[in-house]
């Protein structure tokens, strides 16, 4: 598979994923503007959900794999020791199932 075809099939995810949260924050938002239970809840829910699918829009792969290696050459230390930790996190979660 080359980076074209991967490429593409990522943009393809982004764009699912960031349409089914448009969805659920437009149902968020009619059922909030319905005077339901959720009232400003739904609303702030609603919109952080709109925020959420631009997010995912916006992503550029290549533009945060260059991000991430920039932060493992300026700082390798402390990129070592988030990794330990998630590590442990992960050790710990797993170990308790």
């Amino acid at each position: 598979m080359g980076p074209t075809t991967t490429g593409n099939s990522f943009n393809s995810v982004k764009q699912s994923i960031a349409e089914k949260l448009e969805r659920a924050a437009s149902s968020l938002g009619r059922q909030s503007e319905e005077g339901s239970v959720l009232g400003p809840y739904g609303r702030q829910a609603s919109e952080w959900l709109h925020q959420s699918a631009e997010y995912v829009r916006d992503f550029d792969i290549q533009r945060a794999d260059a991000e991430l290696r920039n932060q493992i050459r300026t700082h390798p230390g402390r990129t070592i020791l988030a990794g330990f930790g998630v590590g442990v996190l992960v050790g710990l979660l797993i170990r308790r199932r």
